[in-house]
């Protein structure tokens, strides 16, 4: 399980974060170790000590994401094997939102940047997904 907390002000470090993320654990079988964030970003040092998580046959990583859920940069986790668990358990409706739930300023409206994904293993296994 991974909790992460994205980068919210530069879309080419998210975007970044997301293939990461996606390197990771891109399916249930075990994978080699993933590679580091530096690599990602070109920088060419390790930028993280933990920056290889160990990887098992399931993988659920949640979090602040940072980011609508139709923003285009999410769909790489999909798109290595990952299950947006609140699509899974409620197809289209639109996810709860956790952000701006309380905004009264008719600036901001409510909108779900939080989301949890999981390998197929484990989507097979979801109950129910709920923001309280």
């Amino acid at each position: 399980m991974l909790n992460v907390h994205l980068e919210y002000g530069s879309l080419v470090q998210r975007a970044a974060q997301f293939r990461y993320l996606a390197a990771v654990s891109p399916t249930d079988r075990p994978s080699p170790s993933a590679p580091t964030v530096a690599a990602f970003l070109g920088m060419g040092v390790k930028l993280n000590p933990v920056a290889k998580p160990p990887v098992s046959t399931g993988m659920l990583i949640c979090g602040d994401f940072n980011c609508h859920p139709e923003a285009p940069e999410r769909s790489v986790l999909m798109d290595n094997g990952f299950v947006d668990a609140w699509m899974r358990l409620h197809g289209d409706q639109a996810p709860a939102p956790t952000l701006s739930v309380h905004a009264r300023d008719g600036r901001h409206q409510p909108v779900c940047f939080d989301s949890v994904y999981v390998t197929e293993g484990l989507a097979t296994r979801l109950v129910s997904i709920a923001v309280d």
